[in-house]
């Protein structure tokens, strides 16, 4: 998201919820548990979160030892999805962002998510915040939005910024910190109720206005 893009942060969540996050309490869960919660959670469950690379393999083959020649081997099934034997943990906050350039139309399958809808108008500041409370841990942070790829066609790393295009509806803007722990962690960061907004997610008809929506 550049610095000139005028638009909102939505944090869906259970109603429970609600008052703990504007209380300033950021809950960063691990990469891990993305790709092991119930399949039924249809919005929050993704099998290949934080994979390594999405493969377009035209063929598979052994070489024959005695001869040197390369014996085709079938049944490949493209991507292949690798996942590095080693590598560090990541600890994981995810938003929907909505930017007013886009004019996007809100998807009702986000609803899952939980009863309310947190919007954050400045999502600036709130970026400041996160990283203000990181330092104070010795953390570090990154964020940028997910882009999303078609499994059928990209070819290439894909790491904690990509997805897959099944889940492009979420229009996810992501948080990480590291080093990772194997546990969630939870950020401090102050009270967000000057640039924060609750609704109930069944009023989210058009993100675009929302844009008008200020505390």
């Amino acid at each position: 998201m550049e610095s000139s893009d005028k638009g909102l942060f939505i944090k869906i969540m259970d109603q429970k919820r609600v008052e703990s996050f504007l209380d300033g309490q950021v809950y960063f869960n691990t990469d891990k548990f993305f790709t092991q919660i119930d399949k039924n959670d249809i919005v929050r469950f993704d099998p290949n979160e934080n994979i390594d690379e999405s493969l377009q393999v035209k063929e598979v083959a052994i070489q024959n030892p005695e001869n040197g020649e390369y014996l085709p081997i079938g049944g490949l099934i493209n991507p292949v999805k690798v996942r590095y034997e080693s590598k560090t943990t990541l600890n994981i906050f995810c938003i929907y962002i909505h930017l007013e350039k886009n004019a996007s139309h809100f998807d009702e399958r986000n609803l899952s998510f939980g009863q309310s809808a947190v919007i954050i108008n400045d999502p600036v500041q709130f970026t400041k915040r996160i990283h203000n409370a990181a330092n104070k841990m010795l953390l570090n942070v990154e964020q940028r939005p997910i882009e999303y790829v078609d499994p059928k066609e990209y070819h290439g790393t894909i790491g904690p910024f990509r997805k897959y295009d099944n889940f492009k509806y979420q229009n996810e803007f992501r948080y990480l910190l590291y080093p990772g722990q194997d546990k969630p962690i939870t950020l401090e960061i102050g009270d967000l109720r000057d640039i924060c907004v609750v609704i109930n997610t069944k009023e989210i008809t058009n993100c675009a206005l929302l844009l008008t929506k200020k505390a």
